[in-house]
């Protein structure tokens, strides 16, 4: 009875270690550093990505992303180009994120992470009138890390403002079924016929004898002489016809 007893408690113990295995792996698992992000450029939100553990391997799910992770050495210039690179390999592949959070009073932070490199990304977000997008960035988070992330202005250029048209085309007729009358064709007028040329007045024939003008006709004057001569004779004839005592009684 007694030996029964005894199995008991110590099938017991197993099962308590076997749970305390099991809570530990978990947490171990789960892992105990943050990562605290500031930023000011509006309420965007963030992804961060598990690249590679402490011991610098990838995760499986970057195994192929041919970029090599930056050494203690490693420049600013070399970060930078390699946190785009995996950025866009997100991008490319549609990776799931770790953990995701949007800022809220200038600040997000993602907890229980399990140290190793970690790709920070974000989405756009408008700050008054502009709007900004986080700058990609690769973090090694160790236990308690907080980073200051920097935004890029992305907002669009307007474009120049095209001149109106001096010349502008009719307005579209908001009947287009309905065929306008034509426009009556002015009548072109007819071309006057040139004038003709007057003909040149004839000289005057110059008179043989211009200082005797002519008064009448040269017949006219003819018969009154003849018949002033035939006067002048019948006055003659009577007074040498007159009977001499009629001479004798005048004298």
């Amino acid at each position: 009875m007694s030996t029964y007893k005894r199995g008991r408690g110590v099938f017991r113990l197993l099962c308590l270690l076997v749970c305390a295995l099991a809570l530990s792996s978990q947490v171990l698992a789960a892992g105990s550093g943050t990562l605290t992000l500031r930023y000011s450029y509006g309420n965007a939100k963030f992804q961060l990505y598990c690249v590679a553990n402490a011991s610098g391997n990838f995760t499986s799910e970057f195994t192929d992303c041919g970029v090599t992770l930056p050494g203690s050495g490693s420049s600013n210039s070399e970060l930078r180009a390699a946190a785009q690179n995996l950025a866009a390999y997100v991008n490319r592949e549609s990776i799931s994120e770790t953990q995701s959070g949007r800022v809220s009073g200038g600040s997000v932070s993602f907890s229980n992470l399990v140290e190793g490199w970690y790709l920070v990304t974000g989405s756009s977000a408008t700050l008054g009138n502009r709007t900004y997008t986080p700058i990609p960035f690769l973090v090694y988070v160790d236990g308690e890390v907080s980073a200051y992330v920097k935004g890029e202005d992305v907002t669009p250029t307007p474009g120049p403002t095209p001149d109106p048209d001096p010349n502008p085309g009719p307005k579209p007729d908001p009947n287009p079924d309905v065929e306008p009358d034509p426009e009556p064709t002015p009548d072109v007028p007819d071309v006057p016929d040139t004038p003709d040329v007057p003909n040149e007045p004839e000289v005057p024939e110059t008179p043989s004898d211009p200082s005797v003008p002519q008064t009448s006709d040269s017949s006219l004057t003819g018969l009154w002489l003849a018949l002033c001569l035939l006067a002048l004779g019948v006055l003659c004839l009577l007074k040498f016809t007159q009977p001499r005592e009629d001479r004798k009684t005048r004298r």
